[in-house]
């Protein structure tokens, strides 16, 4: 039996499909590309907009034609926020949620015997996933989830309801999978979650106290951390974050919007003048730290006026990248049903000015970087004697080499930068 695998949306997905790649592996199944014919098509679906809905619904009808015997499973954040419109598809044969996912074995095994539709949503609970992952689609870097759930519920944000409740990941669990994947040779791990700044462990542990037993283990050379929440980052967190051996100083702090009327419209639970205090003083604790963010544009009520104090903020800021997203309403959300919806038109221009405004600052930040040193692990060969990684504070680096340097952490000097990356020599 042939099972092949579409996931959409973030790393947590990514990571969730592997839990599962790994489970059908376990029960007999060969994985093959989803573009193949397949006898089991599993499609990770996301719910973030309603668009991703779309996308969602077109993949499984698309890979279902490939094969119209073949057993199509739709599941994850779409089927577990909308579960009514999920099993409206027509081309779906399963439809399950985003709670324990070792359940899909069975619901296959029940499609088969009765050959009738089978839906089912797991009931939530504090219950971390039981399957974990020992490889990656990748060999150099790998994503680890230690935490589900949030508690959030930003006005704009569906994932409270498609996740669930806070539930994390043991210790125990965290280091194994870290474990495994040492000795199968990745280099790095990225620790995320749908909420990884509440990570608490049943035995008590936060996620500083993870770090640094992860850091103590010394099965992996590098660590790298998620999307982080601003508040998570106190004078405290980060002296300790700054003295573990194998972190890397990238950090991705949600901001979303510099406006305060408009974060607080969001419900976000900062203020600008808060969130230009953190980023301070994670420059305090360490040298030349990526620092990079989301920002919506458009939000219902954004002014001219809310949209330049976006602007000037996310210049005084000095982001090394931002991810610009024009606001997409998404139905069951309060933001939706908020009054003063941007026209698209409006939303794109705002899109673009903001993308100047973050294009210039990450000149900056890679101007700064020409002439300094950087630890970068090779991630992909381009072509003959081309190669390229990524730095501990997370830039887009190549390097040429007359020798295979693939999965080597290499010391490079900077010597110069493109509109996108940089450019060294191996030292």
């Amino acid at each position: 039996m042939k099972a092949a695998f579409y996931t959409l949306g973030c790393r947590v997905n990514s990571y969730d499909t592997q839990t599962m790649i790994e489970l059908f592996k376990t029960n007999g199944y060969e994985i093959v590309d989803a573009a193949e014919k397949a006898d089991v098509y599993v499609i990770n679906t996301c719910a973030v907009t309603n668009e991703s809905e779309r996308k969602s619904k077109q993949i499984v009808r698309r890979l279902k034609k490939q094969n119209e015997n073949a057993i199509t499973v739709l599941t994850g954040c779409f089927a577990e926020s909308n579960f009514e419109e999920a099993k409206k598809v027509d081309s779906a044969d399963i439809v399950c949620g985003t709670h324990k996912r070792e359940k899909i074995i069975d619901y296959i095994n029940e499609f088969k015997a009765k050959q009738n539709k089978v839906y089912n949503l797991e009931e939530d609970s504090r219950e971390f996933d039981k399957a974990g992952i020992t490889t990656y689609d990748g060999k150099s870097r790998a994503f680890i989830k230690v935490q589900d759930g949030c508690n959030m519920f930003c006005t704009y944000c569906i994932i409270p309801y498609a996740r669930g409740i806070l539930k994390n990941a043991s210790v125990e669990k965290v280091l194994s999978q870290i474990d495994a994947l040492s000795k199968k040779g990745y280099r790095e791990v990225v620790i995320t979650g749908i909420h990884v700044a509440s990570y608490k462990a049943d035995t008590g542990e936060n996620l500083i106290d993870l770090l640094e037993l992860i850091d103590k283990e010394n099965k992996i050379d590098r660590i790298r951390l998620g999307s982080l929440e601003p508040k998570l980052l106190t004078d405290t967190f980060l002296k300790r974050l700054g003295e573990l051996k194998s972190f890397c100083p990238h950090f991705h702090i949600s901001l979303q919007s510099g406006c305060d009327k408009t974060l607080k419209e969001m419900n976000r639970k900062y203020t600008t003048k808060e969130y230009m205090e953190i980023v301070n003083r994670v420059r305090k604790y360490f040298d030349d730290p990526g620092i990079t963010t989301d920002i919506i544009v458009g939000f219902p009520n954004e002014t001219d006026e809310d949209f330049e104090v976006t602007k000037d903020f996310t210049d005084k800021v000095g982001f090394s990248y931002v991810h610009i997203f024009p606001y997409s309403p998404k139905h069951g959300t309060p933001a939706s049903e908020m009054e003063n919806q941007i026209p698209k038109g409006l939303k794109t221009k705002r899109a673009k000015e903001l993308k100047d405004v973050m294009e210039n600052k990450r000149e900056d930040f890679l101007n700064n970087m020409i002439g300094k040193q950087e630890k970068v692990l090779i991630e992909k060969k381009l072509e003959e004697n081309i190669y390229e990684g990524y730095s501990e504070n997370y830039i887009y680096v190549e390097v040429k080499s007359d020798k295979d340097i693939f999965n080597q952490i290499v010391n490079v000097k900077i010597t110069e930068k493109t509109q996108t990356h940089l450019r060294g020599e191996i030292i």
